[in-house]
């Protein structure tokens, strides 16, 4: 009787450890394939991510769809899923159209090009087939799709000129006003990829005044041309101007125009922080809450009152004002690019513009006039081009 039993507990033993090798085969299965699948979906994104980016800067250099689906196929095909490179259909798999910060939707059809998404996929549809599986097959599944997407999109930009019109810059005004315009010509030259940006104009003597507010550039380029062309000039916001222009025929001293005492004096002089706060004020006020915002800071002096040295005090209080107005634009979010006319130069001037600049802005500086235009010009094609990954 014993020996019957052992038999038989021999024979429960092999069904049980059968049933426990199967089930960790099959757990084993899972570990491994659910990992491998992980994979194949990250290989995928990473790659759909790498494709729109791709377009997106082809796209924004060139505004030419075939070509930017050109650059992102060559992305794409250096791009691996657990080691096949990734085939697409360029024309199906690409597609350009216009991302709405506000709604957070793409839309294929808008009337405008500010994105670009691309879909990567392998499945039974395709030539590369589905996911081929590594140990799931012992249970029965061979193969797995996967499939990713991702949308690329370029924030639009707001961008605010702050320029000196003092008399001290009465000679150099004329290339300072070719300098706005190439500023202009250069965005203008991206329109078409670039129709949500937005440019406006303050310019500052002893205060500041807003002359241009935020304009959308692509459809307004010409009235923003011949408005820039044909008032900017030096002088042109003193606040006494209003009341005293028969009297001051070339932006005169306040002593020699007849305005003395103060408060006349306070509106006279260079005083950046003026023009700082009125373009940091308006970008807070009436910019795009979802773009790029920017000041270029144009200027040939030091601030002061309306004689340098005579009022040492305002003087310092200028100067302070400066920074404080700095701090407040990067503190919601602006970026600020200096460019100081220095002739004959002046090392506390140059160190004082520099200390102006915030964020992704830089500094610049000229002794000769004739500079200024390539200058912002250059400053145009480093304002950032943000890509945004909203999908």
């Amino acid at each position: 009787m014993s020996l019957v039993h052992r038999r038989d507990r021999a024979a429960n033993y092999a069904v049980i450890i059968a049933i426990v090798l199967t089930v960790l085969l099959s757990f084993a299965a899972l570990a491994v394939d659910v990992s491998y699948m992980r994979l194949a979906a990250l290989q995928a994104q990473n790659a759909a991510d790498a494709g729109a980016h791709a377009a997106l800067v082809a796209y924004r250099r060139t505004s030419d769809e075939d070509e930017a689906r050109g650059v992102a196929m060559e992305v794409l095909s250096q791009n691996v899923i657990v080691g096949t490179s990734v085939t697409i259909d360029e024309n199906s798999d690409i597609t350009f159209g216009g991302w709405d910060y506000e709604l957070g939707e793409f839309d294929p059809n808008a009337a405008f090009t500010n994105a670009v998404k691309v879909e990567v996929a392998r499945n039974a549809s395709m030539d590369d087939g589905p996911i081929n599986l590594l140990v799931a097959p012992i249970i029965g599944y061979d193969t797995t799709d996967v499939a990713a997407s991702a949308t690329g999109a370029v924030r639009s930009r707001d961008v605010m000129l702050v320029l000196d019109t003092t008399r001290s810059f009465k000679d150099e005004i004329g290339d300072a006003k070719d300098a706005l315009l190439a500023f202009l010509d250069y965005m203008y030259n991206e329109g078409e990829t670039a129709p949500m940006d937005r440019i406006g104009l303050a310019t500052f003597v002893g205060s500041g005044d807003l002359h241009t507010e935020l304009t959308y550039i692509d459809s307004n380029y010409q009235d923003i041309y011949d408005t820039w062309e044909d008032e900017v000039d030096y002088c042109e916001d003193l606040v006494w101007d209003m009341h005293y222009a028969a009297e001051m025929p070339d932006c005169c001293a306040p002593t020699t125009c007849t305005i003395w005492p103060p408060p006349y004096w306070w509106t006279a002089g260079t005083n950046q922080s003026g023009g700082l706060e009125v373009a940091s004020e308006h970008l807070i006020d009436n910019g795009n809450p979802y773009a790029l915002k920017t000041i270029v800071l144009i200027s040939d002096g030091q601030p002061c009152c309306w004689s340098p040295g005579m009022i040492p005090s305002c003087d310092a209080t200028r100067t302070n004002a400066g920074y404080v107005e700095a701090d407040y634009a990067y503190a919601n979010d602006i970026s600020i690019f200096s460019v100081s006319f220095n002739y004959p130069y002046n090392a506390t001037q140059s160190a004082y513009m520099d200390d102006l600049t915030r964020g992704y802005g830089a500094f610049y500086e000229t002794p000769d006039q004739e500079d200024l235009p390539g200058i912002l010009a250059a400053i145009a094609a480093e304002i950032p081009i943000a890509l945004v990954e909203v999908d």
